[in-house]
């Protein structure tokens, strides 16, 4: 399968498998799937731009929770008034980080070093 935007080619498989594992990820611990949709976008599907990265992994971040969270709020395991607080908080982070990253971290040299320290903090 060919992705004209990009400008890879990959067999089908692949991105099905690393969305499944990333999805069951984020919704089994609740955190991680953006850092693993961008490791695996880099490493696994062999994209070179970080203005693909950035959004394809946000993508992929807001599907799994669409899925998890009515399950979740069926066991009486959801906060609303405080997932709201944070969603919203979220929405507005994203457009303040999307602004600034496609200006200060645009290209995928700029883009690794900052992920890769920013997980070592955070691990």
């Amino acid at each position: 399968m060919v992705f004209d935007v990009s400008g890879i080619s990959i067999e089908a498989w692949v991105p099905l498998a690393w969305g499944i594992l990333v999805g069951l990820v984020f919704s089994a611990v609740g955190a991680g799937g953006g850092a693993l949709a961008s490791v695996g976008l880099i490493s696994v599907l062999g994209l070179t731009d970080a203005n693909l990265v950035k959004p394809m992994a946000q993508m992929l971040t807001l599907a799994s929770p669409r899925v998890a969270v009515p399950s979740y709020y069926r066991q009486h395991r959801l906060i609303l008034g405080l997932a709201l607080l944070l969603g919203a908080g979220g929405v507005l982070g994203a457009l303040v980080g999307s602004s600034l990253s496609v200006r200060y971290l645009g290209e995928l040299r700029t883009f690794k070093p900052v992920f890769g320290l920013r997980r070592l903090r955070w691990t």
